[in-house]
């Protein structure tokens, strides 16, 4: 009995073997395609999860690019299309102008992907319907989607900023409109450009300060050179001479060749009266290319810097090219009067005083009154034999 069963157990091991030989070759050609599947997975795991970490953190163009990652590993993955069509969505809401090179079928069916897999965003995604409407012209459709996604959240962000953009479009700059950008920063507080955004509307608005503030922050994220000039701009205009330099150096930083940054760098070492560094700052952005502005200031340098001669071919090439503004023709009599061309430097007083504004009171009127009491002043001097 003990050899029968002994036998049989050698009978069954001998057949397993058999059959484990024969299916050997079967075991040993799957085991890479399940290697192969298992890292496919694992790769396409892990894109996912970047994806929705650059989500969370707001870069939508690294979640979306993260999602389509996946999705080129494992094309019939829908989590990965889900993850690809939310980040298209908020990033170009965000970003409306890459709306118009976009195929608005695709972006409807993103938008039925989103509303399907991700009901936490139906704000969003509604007020993304609002800045696809406006960028089709459709603007009352536009501010229904706008006003829908506030109902749904008083606080999204990119309902906020499409009412923003609506009211800019429509030239209502008010403080309506720096009310939606407020909500619309708080939500996105890294994109620079809506602090540029809310920049030009301050100086629009007259508030300076502010102005300074958002440029600042805006430059802040992203050393852009264009930006760093307006932000140079607005010191100037505060009087923050040694600041705006600063601004401006760092525009150059960026772009050497960006012409309003050496001219407001010129301005700048003029306000601080650092006379040779603004005429060889001028110097430079006459050299890219003549207009008016950069003559003016370069004129105005040689004259504060009482080179007469330097600044008088500058200004006749002004008057020359029809410029009879009073403040040039003003600038034109004092380096007429610094090169002893004292008659010529009279006759244009002469003309000078005999100027009005129509409105006096405006800030254009102050201006010219000034002009004009300098120009009188100097007559006088002139005409009486005195400096």
């Amino acid at each position: 009995m003990a050899q029968k069963e002994s036998f049989s157990k050698l009978k069954c091991w001998l057949i397993g073997l058999v059959a484990a030989l024969l299916f050997l070759p079967v075991v040993l050609n799957g085991w890479p395609q399940m290697f192969k599947n298992w890292g496919v997975c694992s790769r396409v795991s892990s894109h996912l999860k970047n994806s929705d970490a650059a989500f969370a953190e707001g870069d939508y163009g690294l979640a979306m690019a993260e999602a389509n990652r996946a999705r080129q590993l494992e094309p019939q993955n829908a989590a990965a299309q889900n993850r690809v069509s939310r980040a298209r969505i908020f990033l170009l809401g965000w970003n409306p102008e890459g709306l118009a090179n976009m195929d608005i079928g695709e972006l409807k069916a993103d938008i039925a992907i989103v509303e399907k897999a991700f009901a936490a965003d139906k704000a969003t995604v509604t007020a993304f319907k609002g800045m696809l409407a406006y960028a089709q012209a459709a603007r009352d459709e536009a501010d229904k989607h706008f006003n829908a996604a506030l109902a749904l959240d008083g606080n999204n962000g990119l309902a906020h900023f499409g009412l923003a953009v609506a009211l800019l479009n429509q030239r209502e700059i008010d403080q309506n409109l720096v009310e939606h950008l407020k909500v619309a920063l708080e939500a996105r507080p890294n994109q620079a450009d809506l602090h540029v955004f809310m920049g030009n509307t301050m100086q629009t608005l007259g508030d300076l300060k502010a102005a300074e503030e958002a440029y600042a922050k805006a430059t802040a994220i992203r050393a852009n050179t264009v930006w760093l000039t307006k932000l140079a701009r607005v010191q100037m205009m505060q009087n923050e001479a040694e600041k705006a330099v600063l601004s401006a150096q760092k525009a150059l930083m960026a772009d050497e060749n960006n012409q309003a940054a050496w001219l407001i760098l010129g301005q700048s070492f003029l306000a601080g009266k650092k006379h040779q560094e603004a005429i060889g700052a001028l110097q430079h952005a006459l050299s890219m290319q003549e207009n008016q502005d950069v003559l003016f200031n370069l004129g105005l340098a040689y004259n504060s810097a009482q080179l007469y001669s330097e600044a008088l071919p500058v200004f006749n090439r002004m008057v020359q090219a029809g410029n009879r503004d009073p403040v040039v023709m003003s600038e034109l009599a004092i380096a007429l009067e610094g090169t002893n061309n004292v008659p010529e430097a009279v006759k244009i007083y002469t003309a000078l005083v005999q100027m009005t504004h129509p409105q006096p009171e405006s800030p254009q009127g102050m201006a010219l009154a000034q002009i004009v009491e300098r120009a009188k002043n100097r007559l006088a001097a002139l005409q009486g034999g005195g400096q």
